[in-house]
């Protein structure tokens, strides 16, 4: 959900190359998997004008998560109760202790490089 799409989006893989996205769960995908394995796609558009703001960000999150309860995402970070659902199911104690390591290993290297 977002009004300006290609640069949320510039802004989501820089900062996923560089290292310093705010969402670690997704950082860690990307160290794992690469940048490149993410995928971006507009599922749906919704025309912005004539309703108040209230009203525009209420249908927003409704047709958001009509779309995760359809494509029904194995990771999904939304803040709805099935995300929360789901990224309590991704975050187990082995996952936890994994990012953790990785997450040392990775602030070691850039004290190092500096």
């Amino acid at each position: 959900m977002s009004k300006e799409i290609e640069r949320r989006w510039q802004m989501h893989r820089s900062q996923l190359a560089r290292g310093i996205h705010k969402n670690e769960f997704l950082l860690q995908l990307a160290q794992e998997h690469g940048v490149l394995s993410f995928r971006f796609e507009i599922l749906e558009l919704y025309p912005l004008e004539k309703a108040s703001d209230s009203i525009r960000t209420f249908k927003l999150k409704q047709m958001e998560q009509v779309w995760i309860e359809k494509l029904n995402p194995s990771i999904n970070l939304n803040k709805t109760s099935l995300g929360r659902q789901r990224l309590q199911e991704a975050w187990t104690e082995e996952r936890r202790q994994r990012m953790s390591r990785l997450m040392k290993e990775f602030w070691q290297r850039r004290r190092e490089k500096i």
